[in-house]
Protein backbone atom coordinates (compact mmCIF):
# COMPACT_ATOMS: atom_id res chain seq x y z
CA UNK A 1 0.00 0.00 0.00
CA UNK A 2 2.86 2.35 0.88
CA UNK A 3 4.53 1.68 -2.48
CA UNK A 4 1.29 2.45 -4.32
CA UNK A 5 0.89 5.74 -2.41
CA UNK A 6 4.49 6.72 -3.16
CA UNK A 7 3.98 5.93 -6.85
CA UNK A 8 0.80 8.03 -7.01
CA UNK A 9 2.55 10.93 -5.26
CA UNK A 10 5.45 10.77 -7.70
CA UNK A 11 3.08 10.80 -10.66
CA UNK A 12 1.23 13.81 -9.25
CA UNK A 13 4.47 15.71 -8.65
CA UNK A 14 5.68 14.92 -12.16
CA UNK A 15 2.38 16.06 -13.64
CA UNK A 16 2.60 19.29 -11.62
CA UNK A 17 6.15 19.98 -12.85
CA UNK A 18 5.15 19.33 -16.46
CA UNK A 19 2.14 21.61 -16.09
CA UNK A 20 4.29 24.40 -14.61
CA UNK A 21 6.75 24.04 -17.45
CA UNK A 22 3.96 24.28 -20.03
CA UNK A 23 2.60 27.38 -18.31
CA UNK A 24 6.04 28.99 -18.34
CA UNK A 25 6.55 28.17 -22.02
CA UNK A 26 3.10 29.55 -22.92
CA UNK A 27 3.89 32.84 -21.20
CA UNK A 28 7.26 33.06 -22.94
CA UNK A 29 5.51 32.50 -26.27
CA UNK A 30 2.98 35.24 -25.48
CA UNK A 31 5.80 37.69 -24.71
CA UNK A 32 7.71 36.95 -27.91
CA UNK A 33 9.10 40.29 -29.14
CA UNK A 34 9.84 38.86 -32.59
CA UNK A 35 6.10 38.75 -33.30
CA UNK A 36 3.71 41.71 -33.67
CA UNK A 37 3.54 43.60 -30.37
CA UNK A 38 0.01 43.99 -29.00
CA UNK A 39 -1.33 45.49 -25.77
CA UNK A 40 -3.68 42.53 -25.41
CA UNK A 41 -0.69 40.25 -24.87
CA UNK A 42 0.18 42.20 -21.72
CA UNK A 43 -3.20 41.42 -20.18
CA UNK A 44 -3.03 37.85 -21.43
CA UNK A 45 0.43 37.28 -19.91
CA UNK A 46 -0.59 39.02 -16.68
CA UNK A 47 -3.53 36.65 -16.26
CA UNK A 48 -1.42 33.61 -17.13
CA UNK A 49 1.23 34.56 -14.56
CA UNK A 50 -1.42 35.20 -11.92
CA UNK A 51 -3.07 31.83 -12.45
CA UNK A 52 0.13 29.82 -12.95
CA UNK A 53 1.61 27.37 -10.48
CA UNK A 54 4.81 28.15 -8.60
CA UNK A 55 7.69 29.17 -10.86
CA UNK A 56 11.30 28.28 -10.15
CA UNK A 57 13.44 31.28 -9.09
CA UNK A 58 15.11 31.21 -12.50
CA UNK A 59 11.78 31.19 -14.32
CA UNK A 60 10.44 34.03 -12.17
CA UNK A 61 13.46 36.24 -12.92
CA UNK A 62 13.28 35.41 -16.62
CA UNK A 63 9.57 36.19 -16.81
CA UNK A 64 10.03 39.50 -14.99
CA UNK A 65 12.64 40.53 -17.55
CA UNK A 66 10.54 39.37 -20.49
CA UNK A 67 7.38 41.02 -19.17
CA UNK A 68 9.20 44.31 -18.49
CA UNK A 69 10.77 44.28 -21.96
CA UNK A 70 7.43 43.54 -23.61
CA UNK A 71 5.63 46.34 -21.77
CA UNK A 72 8.51 48.67 -22.61
CA UNK A 73 8.23 47.80 -26.30
CA UNK A 74 4.47 48.37 -26.22
CA UNK A 75 5.03 51.69 -24.45
CA UNK A 76 7.47 52.86 -27.11
CA UNK A 77 5.03 51.86 -29.83
CA UNK A 78 2.17 53.74 -28.16
CA UNK A 79 4.33 56.82 -27.49
CA UNK A 80 5.37 56.97 -31.15
CA UNK A 81 1.76 56.74 -32.31
CA UNK A 82 0.64 59.42 -29.85
CA UNK A 83 3.47 61.74 -30.91
CA UNK A 84 2.45 61.33 -34.55
CA UNK A 85 -1.15 62.18 -33.63
CA UNK A 86 0.01 65.26 -31.71
CA UNK A 87 2.02 66.47 -34.68
CA UNK A 88 -0.95 65.95 -36.99
CA UNK A 89 -3.25 67.86 -34.64
CA UNK A 90 -0.81 70.76 -34.24
CA UNK A 91 -0.53 71.14 -38.00
CA UNK A 92 -4.14 72.36 -38.07
CA UNK A 93 -4.98 76.10 -38.24
CA UNK A 94 -8.14 75.82 -36.12
CA UNK A 95 -7.06 76.60 -32.53
CA UNK A 96 -10.38 75.51 -30.98
CA UNK A 97 -10.27 72.28 -32.91
CA UNK A 98 -6.65 71.74 -31.79
CA UNK A 99 -7.49 72.20 -28.10
CA UNK A 100 -10.41 69.77 -28.28
CA UNK A 101 -8.40 67.11 -30.06
CA UNK A 102 -5.44 67.44 -27.69
CA UNK A 103 -7.78 67.08 -24.69
CA UNK A 104 -9.23 63.94 -26.27
CA UNK A 105 -5.76 62.56 -26.97
CA UNK A 106 -4.63 63.25 -23.41
CA UNK A 107 -7.65 61.33 -22.11
CA UNK A 108 -6.76 58.37 -24.33
CA UNK A 109 -3.37 58.06 -22.60
CA UNK A 110 -4.72 57.34 -19.11
CA UNK A 111 -6.12 53.83 -19.89
CA UNK A 112 -2.60 52.68 -20.81
CA UNK A 113 -1.84 52.55 -17.08
CA UNK A 114 -3.94 49.37 -17.03
CA UNK A 115 -1.13 47.83 -19.08
CA UNK A 116 1.62 49.15 -16.81
CA UNK A 117 2.47 52.04 -19.17
CA UNK A 118 2.85 55.73 -18.37
CA UNK A 119 3.03 58.22 -21.24
CA UNK A 120 4.49 61.69 -20.65
CA UNK A 121 6.10 64.62 -22.45
CA UNK A 122 9.79 65.41 -21.98
CA UNK A 123 11.95 67.89 -23.87
CA UNK A 124 9.36 68.18 -26.61
CA UNK A 125 9.02 64.45 -27.16
CA UNK A 126 6.43 61.89 -26.08
CA UNK A 127 8.06 59.23 -23.90
CA UNK A 128 6.90 56.10 -22.10
CA UNK A 129 7.82 54.34 -18.87
CA UNK A 130 7.03 50.93 -17.42
CA UNK A 131 5.33 51.20 -14.02
CA UNK A 132 7.67 49.34 -11.61
CA UNK A 133 4.93 48.30 -9.19
CA UNK A 134 2.86 46.82 -12.03
CA UNK A 135 5.67 44.30 -12.43
CA UNK A 136 6.59 44.02 -8.76
CA UNK A 137 3.06 43.30 -7.53
CA UNK A 138 2.70 40.50 -10.06
CA UNK A 139 5.92 38.82 -8.88
CA UNK A 140 5.73 40.03 -5.27
CA UNK A 141 6.15 36.62 -3.65
CA UNK A 142 9.35 36.02 -5.61
CA UNK A 143 10.96 39.33 -4.61
CA UNK A 144 13.29 39.99 -1.69
CA UNK A 145 12.51 42.77 0.78
CA UNK A 146 15.19 44.92 -0.84
CA UNK A 147 13.66 44.41 -4.29
CA UNK A 148 10.24 45.36 -2.97
CA UNK A 149 11.49 48.58 -1.35
CA UNK A 150 13.44 49.56 -4.45
CA UNK A 151 10.37 48.93 -6.61
CA UNK A 152 8.30 51.25 -4.42
CA UNK A 153 10.93 53.98 -4.69
CA UNK A 154 11.13 53.47 -8.46
CA UNK A 155 7.35 53.81 -8.69
CA UNK A 156 7.57 57.18 -6.95
CA UNK A 157 10.09 58.33 -9.55
CA UNK A 158 7.94 57.18 -12.45
CA UNK A 159 4.73 58.66 -11.05
CA UNK A 160 6.34 61.89 -9.85
CA UNK A 161 9.88 62.31 -11.24
CA UNK A 162 12.34 64.25 -9.10
CA UNK A 163 14.30 65.35 -12.17
CA UNK A 164 12.96 66.22 -15.60
CA UNK A 165 14.29 68.40 -18.41
CA UNK A 166 17.36 69.19 -16.25
CA UNK A 167 15.11 70.66 -13.52
CA UNK A 168 14.17 69.44 -10.05
CA UNK A 169 10.43 68.85 -10.26
CA UNK A 170 9.52 68.02 -6.66
CA UNK A 171 9.83 70.02 -3.46
CA UNK A 172 13.00 69.95 -1.40
CA UNK A 173 10.97 68.41 1.40
CA UNK A 174 10.04 65.54 -0.91
CA UNK A 175 13.70 65.19 -1.89
CA UNK A 176 14.50 64.86 1.80
CA UNK A 177 11.76 62.26 2.24
CA UNK A 178 13.14 60.15 -0.63
CA UNK A 179 16.66 60.48 0.73
CA UNK A 180 15.37 59.19 4.07
CA UNK A 181 13.85 56.19 2.30
CA UNK A 182 17.29 55.43 0.87
CA UNK A 183 19.00 55.91 4.23
CA UNK A 184 16.54 53.48 5.81
CA UNK A 185 17.18 50.93 3.06
CA UNK A 186 20.94 51.37 3.34
CA UNK A 187 20.76 50.52 7.03
CA UNK A 188 18.31 47.67 6.58
CA UNK A 189 20.07 46.07 3.60
CA UNK A 190 23.71 46.92 4.24
CA UNK A 191 24.77 43.33 3.45
CA UNK A 192 22.34 42.77 0.59
CA UNK A 193 23.57 42.20 -2.95
CA UNK A 194 21.37 45.12 -4.01
CA UNK A 195 23.14 47.54 -1.66
CA UNK A 196 25.10 49.18 -4.55
CA UNK A 197 21.77 50.15 -6.17
CA UNK A 198 20.55 51.58 -2.88
CA UNK A 199 23.79 53.54 -2.43
CA UNK A 200 23.43 54.92 -5.96
CA UNK A 201 19.90 56.14 -5.16
CA UNK A 202 21.22 57.68 -1.95
CA UNK A 203 23.90 59.60 -3.84
CA UNK A 204 21.38 60.67 -6.49
CA UNK A 205 19.11 62.38 -3.95
CA UNK A 206 22.04 63.90 -2.06
CA UNK A 207 23.31 65.30 -5.34
CA UNK A 208 19.92 66.82 -6.23
CA UNK A 209 19.58 68.35 -2.77
CA UNK A 210 23.08 69.82 -2.46
CA UNK A 211 24.32 70.23 -6.05
CA UNK A 212 20.98 70.67 -7.79
CA UNK A 213 20.57 70.38 -11.57
CA UNK A 214 21.40 72.51 -14.60
CA UNK A 215 18.13 74.43 -14.33
CA UNK A 216 17.72 74.15 -10.55
CA UNK A 217 20.89 75.37 -8.87
CA UNK A 218 21.09 75.43 -5.05
CA UNK A 219 22.97 78.74 -5.11
CA UNK A 220 21.76 82.13 -6.31
CA UNK A 221 23.38 83.06 -9.62
CA UNK A 222 24.28 86.57 -8.49
CA UNK A 223 24.89 86.41 -4.74
CA UNK A 224 26.15 82.79 -4.70
CA UNK A 225 24.11 82.34 -1.53
CA UNK A 226 22.61 78.96 -0.66
CA UNK A 227 18.91 78.70 -1.48
CA UNK A 228 16.96 79.23 1.81
CA UNK A 229 14.73 76.21 1.08
CA UNK A 230 17.75 73.96 0.57
CA UNK A 231 19.36 75.30 3.72
CA UNK A 232 16.23 74.72 5.81
CA UNK A 233 15.67 71.24 4.35
CA UNK A 234 19.22 70.22 5.28
CA UNK A 235 18.89 71.71 8.78
CA UNK A 236 15.59 69.88 9.31
CA UNK A 237 17.03 66.59 8.05
CA UNK A 238 19.99 66.77 10.43
CA UNK A 239 17.70 67.58 13.36
CA UNK A 240 15.05 64.98 12.57
CA UNK A 241 17.34 62.15 11.49
CA UNK A 242 20.58 62.47 13.50
CA UNK A 243 21.52 58.81 13.01
CA UNK A 244 20.74 58.57 9.28
CA UNK A 245 23.65 57.65 7.04
CA UNK A 246 23.38 60.84 4.95
CA UNK A 247 23.37 63.10 8.00
CA UNK A 248 27.16 62.95 8.32
CA UNK A 249 27.55 64.26 4.76
CA UNK A 250 24.94 66.95 5.35
CA UNK A 251 26.71 68.10 8.52
CA UNK A 252 30.00 68.35 6.65
CA UNK A 253 28.29 70.38 3.93
CA UNK A 254 26.71 72.78 6.43
CA UNK A 255 30.04 73.26 8.20
CA UNK A 256 31.58 74.32 4.89
CA UNK A 257 28.63 76.62 4.25
CA UNK A 258 29.03 78.27 7.65
CA UNK A 259 32.76 78.86 7.07
CA UNK A 260 31.98 80.53 3.76
CA UNK A 261 29.02 82.67 4.84
CA UNK A 262 26.62 80.20 3.17
CA UNK A 263 28.01 80.99 -0.27
CA UNK A 264 29.39 78.64 -2.88
CA UNK A 265 33.17 78.43 -2.87
CA UNK A 266 36.05 76.35 -4.15
CA UNK A 267 35.81 74.40 -0.89
CA UNK A 268 32.13 73.54 -1.44
CA UNK A 269 32.80 72.74 -5.10
CA UNK A 270 35.54 70.26 -4.19
CA UNK A 271 33.39 68.74 -1.44
CA UNK A 272 30.44 68.19 -3.77
CA UNK A 273 32.67 66.78 -6.49
CA UNK A 274 34.36 64.30 -4.14
CA UNK A 275 31.41 63.36 -1.98
CA UNK A 276 28.28 63.24 -4.06
CA UNK A 277 29.13 63.61 -7.73
CA UNK A 278 27.09 61.12 -9.77
CA UNK A 279 29.42 61.39 -12.74
CA UNK A 280 31.57 58.36 -13.48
Amino acid sequence: MKKIFTLILSVLLLAGCNNAKRQYESIVKTLDLSKPIELENIQKAHLMITEANEFTPEQAVDLQERFTSYIGACGQKEAKQIEEKYNTILSSDDSEHIDAQIDSLNESVEPLREYGIIIYSAEGYIESEVMPMYIAELFWKYLSDAERDLAQLAELEVENPSLQDASITISYQELGDRLKMCDDMALKFSKDELYPQIAACQKFYLSLLLAGADNSTPFDWETKKLNPEVRQTVINYIAEHPDAESTKTLKEFMAIMKRNNYQSSSESDIFLLNKISTEE
